[in-house]
């Protein structure tokens, strides 16, 4: 396996940088009505899997890396603003 190929070092902490959100759950939960708190529970599966995903996916295809980090970023978005929607 060349240098090339290899996942570099700040990938990591960007992924975890942008995976952070999650820990927030609690609050967000706390805020959320009970009819839309299922909803929730999926999200930090997701962001798990997102943030595995994109950090594996970037050794051979870098464009996918960043899509799914930039998805990542629009759902954090979207469940923080779903409690103000309803």
């Amino acid at each position: 396996m060349s240098n090339q190929s290899k996942t570099p070092r700040f990938l990591l902490w960007i992924v975890i940088l942008l995976m952070l959100p999650v820990l927030a759950l609690p609050v967000l939960l706390s805020k959320t009505p009970e009819d839309f708190k299922m909803f929730l529970w999926f999200y930090p599966v997701y962001v798990l899997t997102t943030g595995y995903l994109a950090y594996q996916c970037y050794a051979q295809r870098r464009e996918m890396t960043y899509i799914l980090l930039t998805l990542l970023m629009f759902s954090h978005v979207a469940v923080w603003l779903l409690p103000d929607a309803i």
